[in-house]
């Protein structure tokens, strides 16, 4: 036992551990403070309708009566990312999504929300949408469908909200969500395995430092990424149901 513990390898080993207690030990506490937090994303952007040039004096396509080309659908997420409640009242004005990039809204439904009694009323302008104030509780989501038109359409947010004065980035695709990344970890995780198999043969000291915690340290970082994903701030960020 003690033979084991003066190899330089464990000893390596053993300091990488003792170095990441201080950064794990930080990052808990960040997870134990309240945090009053909104993010919002655009989740899907898709063209729907594009009348080529030759064709625009030629062909009128009508929506709800009016002509409209350059037709995109837009799913856009709200969601309390953060670990206290935001109030209805909390809100200065509705929450609000602006067109932008010379695009204009022409229809805004709601595709979900969590939980099923959050029931979200909207307010529809060419300009803008209006979302009515209220109670997001921690992990509260809201996804609305947007048609827009425009060549390059844009839906931005404009929320002000007492106690945060930013806006975080919701995203869509969680790291590590479906089957086929699981097989592609497993994977290189039993080749970095047969790596540092080999290396704790190696003669050298520096040759087994090298081949077992280089594959060491990767290992750790992607479960660190996985890690961030599942748990903490990062993890409050992502939406699964769109």
């Amino acid at each position: 036992m003690m033979d084991l513990l003066r190899d330089p390898l464990w000893q390596f080993i053993g300091a990488i551990l003792a170095f990441l207690a201080l950064p794990t030990a930080y990052w808990i506490y960040l997870l134990q403070r309240p945090r009053k937090e909104i993010a919002y994303g655009v989740l899907t952007t898709r063209r729907l309708l594009s009348l080529a040039n030759e064709l625009r004096g030629r062909v009128e396509v009508i929506f709800d009566g009016n002509p409209v080309d350059d037709v995109h659908l837009l799913i856009v997420g709200i969601k309390n990312s953060g670990n206290v409640p935001i109030l209805a009242s909390e809100f200065l004005y509705p929450p609000t999504i602006r067109a932008s990039n010379g695009s204009t809204f022409i229809s805004a439904e709601l595709s979900k929300f969590s939980p099923s009694n959050l029931n979200p009323s909207l307010v529809l302008n060419a300009d803008r949408l209006e979302l009515m104030p209220l109670l997001l509780n921690p992990g509260d989501h809201i996804s609305i469908q947007l048609l827009t038109t425009g060549q390059n359409p844009s839906a931005l947010p404009d929320f002000r909200i007492v106690g945060t004065s930013s806006i975080e980035l919701l995203v869509k695709n969680r790291p590590f969500s479906d089957l086929e990344s699981w097989g592609a970890v497993i994977r290189w995780f039993l080749l970095l395995g047969l790596i540092m198999y080999v290396g704790i043969y190696m003669e050298t000291s520096i040759k087994k430092i090298i081949f077992v915690s280089a594959p060491f340290i990767i290992m750790l970082a992607v479960l660190y990424r996985w890690a961030r994903s599942r748990i903490g701030t990062e993890a409050s960020r992502y939406i699964d149901d769109i």
